[in-house]
């Protein structure tokens, strides 16, 4: 899952904050909208929430 959260180790040290239980159950309703099915097997679903993703800026 993609988030609009920088990961802890970004290297423009971008501020991170930790993903919650919250979420990650916020995800998981958004692949099962998307069509999920964690019973069918198959290639990895993805799911993109990084629209909100802000860039850092050069300074």
């Amino acid at each position: 899952m993609k988030t609009s959260q920088p990961h802890p180790s970004n290297w423009i040290n971008a501020p991170a904050t930790p993903i919650r239980p919250a979420d990650v159950a916020n995800g998981i309703r958004a692949a099962l909208a998307g069509g999920w099915s964690p019973s069918r097997p198959g290639k990895p679903f993805e799911v993109d929430q990084s629209a909100e993703f802000l860039r850092a800026r050069r300074t």
